[in-house]
C-alpha cells in the first residue's frame, strides 16, 4: 500500500499562476503531468482533505480542462474509507500521446491507497505551495 504516492512540485512562477508537476503513482502506473494552477485550487484541494479527514464527507477536486495541451484535466476524489484509517481515492487525468504529431489524448483512472494520517499530512502541506519559491514539494508519503 505505501509504494502509492502523489507528489506536487512547483516548477515555475508569475504573479497570478504557476506550473506544477504533479506526479501521481502506484504500482502498477505513473503519471508525470505539467499543468498550471492557482493557489485558490491549491487552496481547496487542502481544505477538502481536511473536511474530509475531520467530517468523513466525500470531496470532488477537479482542475484544468479536457483536451488541453497547457492545462490538462485531473480529477481527485475520495472513495473508500475504512474503520481502520486506509484510505482509497480515485485519480484520472488526461494524458498526451507521446507519438510526435499525435492529436490523440488518453484518459486514464487509477485507485491511490494511503492512510488517514498521511492524506491529513498532505493537505497540511500544500498550501506551502503558495508560499514557497520555486523547487518545493508536496508528498502524499511523506
Amino acid at each position: 500500500m505505501m509504494n502509492d504516492n502523489i507528489s506536487i512540485e512547483k516548477l515555475w512562477y508569475d504573479e497570478d499562476f504557476y506550473e506544477v508537476q504533479i506526479i501521481m503513482s502506484t504500482k502498477q502506473i505513473h503519471c508525470k503531468i505539467n499543468t498550471y494552477i492557482v493557489d485558490e485550487e491549491i487552496n481547496a484541494l487542502s481544505q477538502k482533505i481536511l473536511d474530509y479527514v475531520k467530517n468523513d464527507t466525500g470531496f470532488y477536486w477537479e482542475i484544468g480542462e479536457e483536451d488541453s495541451d497547457s492545462c490538462p484535466k485531473i480529477i481527485i476524489e475520495s472513495f473508500i474509507k475504512d474503520i481502520s484509517g486506509h484510505i482509497v481515492l480515485n485519480a484520472s487525468c488526461q494524458l498526451q500521446s507521446i507519438e510526435e504529431n499525435a492529436k490523440c489524448n488518453y484518459n486514464c483512472k487509477f485507485p491511490i491507497k494511503t492512510e488517514m494520517g498521511l492524506l491529513y499530512n498532505f493537505a497540511k502541506q500544500l498550501p506551502k505551495l503558495n508560499e514557497q519559491e520555486v523547487g518545493i514539494c508536496v508528498h502524499l508519503w511523506e
